[in-house]
């Protein structure tokens, strides 16, 4: 095989147009995100939360086909749950919990963007190649994405541009299963060695 060869063939799919059309149509106007800032009124004293407007962007379209590849590994997993009524449903599916059982949940403070860009691309790397939940995958063209999108997030903020040097890339469309993924790789080492974990 050339080495141009697989990435001639990708621009003739479905996959390869729609990257190409919104290439196209971002290059024909703006192509960078921007950045901004939304309150958190509910906070006391008031935070932002910091908020890139990826849509429109010169990447969206390989950050939107990235994102739809890695759902569907994610859907795959055990360990997702897709919502609060699917939560409730697979806990009744348990039946009667022991009195012992607890229900804890943890939140990770600032998790996107303490997620090592080259550490994440080297852990999706092996496991997109080995594990049996990206069957179908193909992980070069993930890997590569992973990288363009995570290393080149260019954003606008008034009159400036910025690019974000570390961190899961704020405002992409594949950021959650991005993050989902990588610490997935975690909860399949750590899982096993609690048998007492029922759910």
């Amino acid at each position: 095989m050339k080495p141009n060869e697989r990435n001639d063939r990708l621009i003739y799919t479905d996959e390869g147009k729609f990257i190409l059309f919104h290439l196209k149509n971002a290059l024909e106007s703006d192509p960078f995100s921007y950045f901004y800032l939304l309150p958190k009124v509910h906070k006391n004293p008031w935070t932002t939360r910091p908020i890139v407007s990826y849509s429109g962007s010169l990447l969206y379209g390989i950050a939107k086909w990235l994102d739809s590849t890695l759902q569907k590994i994610v859907d795959h997993i055990p360990y997702t749950v897709h919502s609060s009524k699917d939560f409730v449903d697979h806990l009744q599916e348990l039946h009667t919990l022991p009195p012992s059982a607890t229900l804890c949940t943890i939140d990770a403070k600032s998790m996107y963007t303490n997620i090592d860009t080259n550490h994440a691309i080297t852990v999706l790397s092996t496991f997109l190649n080995t594990s049996t939940y990206a069957t179908g995958i193909d992980p070069n063209a993930c890997i590569d994405a992973i990288k363009i999108v995570m290393r080149h997030n260019i954003f606008k903020f008034g009159d400036t541009y910025w690019v974000q040097m570390n961190g899961t890339a704020m405002g992409t469309p594949p950021a959650p299963t991005y993050a989902q993924l990588y610490y997935l790789v975690h909860e399949l080492t750590f899982v096993r060695n609690f048998p007492q974990i029922l759910f």
